[in-house]
């Protein structure tokens, strides 16, 4: 007699999408961990706060490779982007490094800090990263603070310096959506089914390939439950979690039976 294969939750997108595994800030716990106990599920999440559209693009890449019964997909801000990791903070993981993870452009590259991996079903055990992933206040307000090293004073000016002169948002936004789409395209050949969550690129070209949209307005979307007390992580506090979890499981407890 065979046993009935658990299912599994697919999750993808920014920090609203991150589960921690060490919730520095509080006991917080996120709206994936209410939602995926209410599913009885395994979870395997790319989620990295701070990333940008390119790198959940990566992410999708990746989680498409697991037989997922549901993908949830969080999309982001367009002022991101990808930064080269310097010789002095590949240091801090020589201990990490694993031969098997060499690919060129994939999100193996991508810096994921400890604090930014699910507690059971994180693929990033074993990385040395070549790129990290930032938010533009990130690097000019917090100079890139973290596990593994600042930004330099050259380095910081540089990209203020881009954003000031050569960053233009709406060409940005555009950008992002289409490369999202390209991954959407994806998702539809191989039948996978998926929801993404879209409150900042161009929801014309988003919702013409998506095959569900949630939109910035939506009871799903976890940016209308943000709190700004900043003792809160993941943006929401656990009472808007449990909220949310509740919406979402309604939403898709049928792929789940």
């Amino acid at each position: 007699m065979s046993l009935k294969r658990r299912k599994t939750l697919g999750v993808c997108g920014d920090s609203f999408m991150s589960q921690t595994k060490n919730n520095k800030k509080g006991k917080d716990k996120h709206f994936i961990d209410f939602l995926s106990k209410k599913l009885n599920c395994d979870v395997v999440t790319f989620a990295l706060g701070g990333c940008s559209n390119n790198v959940i693009r990566l992410q999708i890449n990746e989680i498409m490779k697991y037989r997922l019964d549901y993908l949830i997909i969080g999309l982001t801000t367009a002022d991101r982007l990808e930064l080269p990791v310097s010789p002095k903070d590949l240091s801090y993981y020589k201990k990490l490094e694993n031969s098997n993870f060499k690919k060129e452009n994939g999100v193996y590259n991508i810096f994921y800090g400890s604090d930014n991996l699910s507690s059971n079903n994180t693929p990033f055990k074993l990385i040395k990263p070549t790129l990290r992933s930032e938010t533009l206040a990130n690097i000019i307000l917090d100079n890139c603070s973290s596990d593994y090293g600042q930004l330099s004073e050259e380095e910081t000016s540089a990209v203020v310096e881009y954003f000031k002169y050569m960053y233009d948002d709406k060409l940005k936004r555009q950008i992002d959506s289409w490369v999202i789409s390209d991954a959407l395209a994806d998702l539809n050949e191989k039948k996978i089914n998926y929801t993404v969550i879209n409150s900042c690129l161009d929801p014309e070209i988003i919702e013409k390939r998506s095959k569900d949209t949630v939109k910035s307005d939506d009871k799903l979307n976890p940016w209308l439950y943000t709190s700004y007390d900043t003792n809160h992580t993941f943006h929401l506090t656990e009472e808007n979690s449990i909220i949310l979890s509740d919406l979402w499981y309604d939403k898709i407890k049928s792929y789940f039976i």
